[in-house]
């Protein structure tokens, strides 16, 4: 049969792999726009109560005030987003936007679904159209004079440009933003993308500088908020700790051989 502490380092050794692929994934969307830093969190197994907590002792009739549980180990609980603003790099590019604050902008895949992303590095495809790096178009639909002298996006989205013999600029849209109740739930798709889920609460669609909105910036986007130095730190944590897991697992091998040749 295997020992308590065998499962428990075993359990532990698996987190301790787990909290490296996420951290892992971390570091190596460090120049990824709009990326968010994902956290593992981890839960206790469930414990063996050999003294029940509270529970009337044999000998004298008291109530046990510690009583004697032992763990059965750790699991995965969860890995969650870090939903920080990430650096902004500044770039030549007036169809590069970031979200100063909260919002995402809204893309259409082309099963025409929604998808929302971070990620403001638009550029311009061959109809005019504002499009992610993959082609998908922003929307609602931005479309680009192919003769325009220059092109403005302001801090509440509206998309103006200059065109040849007019003095006053043309408003060409809006730019809209979608919030969520809860960011944290939206599921990460290839490309920057999320996808809306019942956890992430329905998309509440509104204009950039408004109430609960962030504000945008051209000639800007937002880069990802992993930080190396923390990473790297978390990362030789990760390792200790599997290094330390596998020492117990050793540990508690050897005691059992011991044990036995008593025996």
């Amino acid at each position: 049969m295997t020992s308590i502490a065998l499962a428990n380092s075993a359990s532990g050794a698996q987190a301790a792999q787990n909290n490296v692929d996420v951290i892992a994934n971390n570091i190596a969307n460090m120049k990824t726009a709009g990326h968010k830093e994902r956290l593992a969190l981890f839960s206790t197994l469930m414990s063996i109560g050999k003294d029940r907590v509270g529970s009337l002792s044999d000998s004298s009739g008291t109530v046990v005030p510690v009583g004697v549980q032992i763990g059965l180990g750790v699991q995965l609980q969860a890995v969650t987003p870090i939903m920080t603003q990430g650096n902004p790099v500044q770039t030549d590019n007036p169809y590069h936007v970031a979200i100063q604050g909260s919002g995402y902008f809204q893309i259409e895949k082309p099963n025409g679904d929604t998808a929302y992303t971070r990620a403001g590095t638009f550029e311009v495809n061959a109809d005019g159209n504002l499009v992610t790096q993959e082609g998908f178009l922003l929307t609602p639909t931005i479309t680009i004079p192919q003769d325009a002298l220059w092109v403005k996006i302001d801090a509440s989205g509206e998309v103006s440009a200059k065109l040849p013999g007019n003095i006053t600029p043309q408003i060409l849209g809006q730019i809209t933003l979608a919030s969520f109740a809860n960011p944290a739930g939206l599921e990460a798709q290839d490309g920057n993308l999320f996808l809306e889920t019942p956890a992430s609460g329905a998309p509440i669609i509104g204009n950039p500088a408004s109430d609960g909105y962030g504000k945008l910036l051209q000639n800007w986007y937002e880069g990802s908020n992993v930080n190396s130095v923390v990473a790297i730190t978390s990362l030789i944590e990760a390792q200790r700790a599997f290094e330390l897991n596998v020492k117990a697992a050793k540990a508690e091998d050897e005691m059992e051989a011991a044990l036995n040749s008593i025996v």
